[in-house]
């Protein structure tokens, strides 16, 4: 128990640390911030060219270095020798914990570790790099379905840093659009729109690409705050904006550009444009990596298909979407319940109805987490119709 690990720990500072030669020392000391490291890592975080040599010396000499992958690229210490390498850090270096930090978040960053990256990030000292990391990364997780990592670090940074960057105020605003929030979305979304156009001083400046960047993202979260409070015409009129401001020569528009202009097709009554704009959307999405926009805009021709009678394509369609949900840890977003109510419309259209009663319920269950209102209508509707058929 504890009084073995406080043995341990002793034996460690005593007999193994302080007989060791003081540029090894070093080296193990400042490389202990990070949870897993490797020679050129080191090297970078260190600052000591012969950061490798020196790591390598202590792997041979079994120094409590553990392995992480077979090729022998990846390390960490054993989590007591961490512990004891970080004290003497903290006794011997306290001044340079944070730089040690920031050169960690940039190599990270620089390696596609975006999450590691943003940790060091935020205890470093170089506020810029952690804002423009955080802004960068934060929509990224938030589509992918890891919201609260998105929340956690906007709360390390505080409101106030939040809203004087528009690129933040933005990502702060998705993050409301993906747990069912529309008065975030908004709120934040009017911060973003404010730390634009009256930047606050000493604020660093955005290039041309960043702030029509902003802007696009603006006009799409007001879109998703259209959408919520039901307000079709509005919401078609902010993805035309969006995509107004898309710059020529850019490549198309992402998956979510695409999937929210054929939501808006489909709830202004354009059904055969919706249609083609999802498949467009469906097939951007695949390309990008973006797993919940395949979801939502294959959900939604689900439901077109099934409404329209044509249940054996709305089931297949409902079962992909379902697939790509499961595959990436999406089953519980409020997105998926436009699919579950697609299979709830091919059970009752078969026959099925204590099935249809199931997913309707379970479709409510979902869009009533996402705070849509006509969807909850059109839901609770279609679940009064199964539970009539059913007596």
């Amino acid at each position: 128990g504890d009084e073995r690990a406080r043995h341990l720990v002793g034996y460690l500072r005593g007999e193994v640390l302080t007989p060791l030669p003081d540029d090894l020392r070093r080296v193990l000391r400042r490389t202990a911030i990070l949870d897993a490291f490797r020679a050129d890592l080191a090297v970078a975080v260190t600052g000591e060219p012969d950061a490798a040599d020196l790591l390598a010396r202590a792997e041979r000499e079994q120094l409590f270095v553990v392995p992480l992958d077979v090729r022998g690229d990846w390390f960490r210490f054993h989590h007591l020798f961490a512990e004891v390498l970080r004290d003497d850090l903290a006794r011997t270096e306290p001044d340079l914990v944070p730089q040690l930090h920031t050169r960690a978040a940039q190599w990270l960053a620089a390696y596609d570790q975006p999450v590691a990256a943003v940790r060091h990030a935020l205890a470093g000292d170089d506020p810029e790099l952690t804002v423009a990391l955080v802004a960068r990364h934060a929509p990224v997780l938030t589509r992918i379905g890891q919201v609260e990592t998105a929340l956690g670090w906007f709360r390390t940074l505080g409101d106030d840093v939040c809203r004087a960057d528009p690129r933040l105020a933005a990502a702060r605003a998705l993050t409301g659009a993906h747990t069912g929030r529309p008065h975030e979305i908004v709120s934040w979304a009017a911060a973003a729109e404010q730390a634009l156009d009256a930047p606050a001083p000493g604020r660093p400046q955005l290039t041309p690409g960043e702030t029509t960047a902003a802007r696009i993202e603006i006009a799409m979260l007001r879109w998703a705050a259209a959408i919520f409070a039901g307000e079709f015409a509005a919401s078609r009129r902010h993805v035309d904006e969006a995509l107004r401001l898309f710059p020529a020569g850019a490549g198309a528009p992402s998956g979510f550009m695409l999937l929210a202009l054929g939501v808006s097709r489909f709830r202004t009554g354009e059904a055969d444009a919706s249609w083609a704009t999802l498949v467009e959307a469906e097939s951007v999405a695949e390309d990008r990596g973006e797993p919940l926009a395949v979801v939502a805009a294959r959900g939604l021709r689900a439901l077109q298909a099934a409404v329209g009678g044509r249940l054996e394509e709305a089931a297949r369609l409902a079962a992909g979407a379902a697939t790509v949900a499961e595959q990436n840890g999406l089953v519980e977003h409020f997105n998926t319940a436009t699919l579950r109510a697609a299979q709830g419309w091919v059970a009752l259209h078969t026959g099925r109805q204590r099935k249809a009663v199931d997913l309707f319920r379970r479709a409510l269950e979902l869009v009533q987490r996402g705070g849509l209102r006509v969807e909850v209508a059109e839901v609770l509707t279609a679940l009064a119709m199964a539970e009539e058929r059913l007596g």
